[in-house]
């Protein structure tokens, strides 16, 4: 319960005492009565131990301001008049005339140009008049995360939004959500630095996070403008920037030459139709099944657990990739050899240089992250020129394909890449056309 305030009036002095707690250097609490005043247009406190002593002193005080100012206003009728008027306005909200003029001053000296304390007030309106629960970014980050966690999202979407709200949280901690705004955002990429992507996934989960202190009422709907203006700082992802972990199509023949057969379905289907590794096998997804392999149909039924972007996704399925996966297809059953996510690429890179050191070669294969889908995606572009459609069939923006992989490789090197057929692979695909 907030402490109880006490006033004391003498004409149109108006002096307030309030209790303090203390601790002392023993750590035991005590009370002091702070005495609150304006003198000369500057705040003054002043303390005393008890209230009794506290009411005296401010009962000195405010008389000795009232015969100040009461010997001013004998001086002339109409300023006595005037203050007379001036004191009545701000008697209703409880402060002295010294203390709202000096709020005044100080609030017009810090508005810019012309603009009106009227006006600064009918921004604040519009702006925070619609925050019913403020909280500050700590607190809003405490209700954000657990929700988060319980909505059932992918362990890596969950972890990422902990993360970096927490981050977040640790720079504004005690500052309110609603107080935020772009330059502080800016000034908070700027100095976590980073690749684009990096900066990118920050600024998805602050979205998220900001559109949760929106949608409860703890912020104003400004804060997400507010962010998308910090967006516009950050950096652009560089066309081709994926360039280096692109396959070409001699090695890709090499690793589908070396990979175990148990691998080749899931190989497959990263480097031809774009499927997601955490899309076949996950921790927390339902795995990704040969029925949803449709070969007739020509596509790859992700149902909205298993896509990424948590809604039903159908992956191409190419020729060439239709004649590997005929061999190993059945009517139902788990696609995904190994269990772990992470241990097909030790397992491609272990066949690749295990082949290479049989045949007298040097074991120099490096696993590149995400080469095969970077390779698929890469060579889809080129190869239909279609960015809106590629972005569909891989489960990206638009803006990420455009931004990432256009001109990655170029339409003959695509043709040669899904050109890639297992041996006799030539008679599959003519027997089903």
């Amino acid at each position: 319960m907030r402490a109880k305030t006490n006033k004391i009036k003498r004409g149109g002095v108006e002096v307030s005492i309030h209790p303090e707690n203390n601790t002392s250097t023993n750590g035991k609490t005590y009370t002091r009565y702070v005495i609150t005043y304006y003198r000369g247009g500057e705040r003054k406190r002043v303390k005393r131990s008890s209230l009794k002593e506290a009411k005296e002193k401010a009962i000195e005080i405010a008389s000795s301001i009232s015969r100040q100012e009461a010997h001013v206003l004998e001086l002339n009728g109409r300023e006595r008049d005037a203050y007379k008027a001036a004191n009545a306005l701000v008697e209703p909200h409880g402060v002295s005339l010294v203390e709202a003029l000096t709020q005044w001053t100080n609030a017009r000296r810090e508005l810019p140009g012309t603009a009106t304390i009227t006006e600064a007030v009918d921004y604040y309106n519009a702006r925070y008049a619609r925050i019913a629960h403020p909280l500050t970014v700590n607190e809003l980050v405490e209700r954000y995360v657990p929700v988060q966690e319980k909505r059932g999202l992918a362990s890596e979407t969950s972890r990422k939004r902990r993360y970096h709200s927490t981050r977040f949280a640790e720079s504004f901690g005690t500052m309110p959500v609603h107080r935020l705004d772009s330059s502080m955002m800016i000034s908070y990429f700027e100095g976590l630095g980073g690749a684009a992507h990096s900066q990118k996934t920050r600024y998805k989960v602050l979205s998220s996070l900001f559109r949760y202190a929106v949608d409860h009422k703890h912020a104003p709907p400004e804060l997400i403008e507010e962010l998308k203006v910090a967006g516009n700082h950050l950096p652009k992802t560089r066309r081709g920037a994926v360039k280096g972990l692109v396959y070409t199509p001699a090695e890709m023949r090499e690793i589908l030459g070396c990979v175990r057969p148990a691998l080749l379905p899931e190989t497959v289907l990263i480097a031809f139709c774009g499927v997601r590794r955490q899309e076949i096998i996950s921790r927390d997804k339902p795995p990704l099944d040969w029925s949803q392999v449709k070969l007739d149909r020509g596509h790859v039924d992700l149902d909205d657990e298993q896509a990424k972007a948590e809604h039903r996704r159908l992956a191409p399925i190419p020729a060439n990739a239709s004649a590997w996966l005929r061999q190993h297809w059945r009517p139902e059953g788990r696609i995904a050899h190994l269990s772990d996510p992470n241990k097909l690429s030790v397992a491609i890179r272990k066949d690749v240089n295990d082949a290479r050191k049989a045949a007298g070669k040097p074991r120099d294969f490096k696993w590149r992250k995400n080469g095969l889908r970077h390779s698929f995606i890469s060579y889809r572009v080129a190869s239909i020129q279609n960015v809106p459609q590629v972005a569909i069939e891989a489960g990206n923006s638009v803006e990420q394909i455009h931004g990432t992989y256009r001109e990655v490789r170029t339409q003959e090197e695509a043709e040669e890449y899904f050109s890639i057929l297992p041996p006799g692979g030539e008679s599959i695909v003519a027997a089903s056309a």
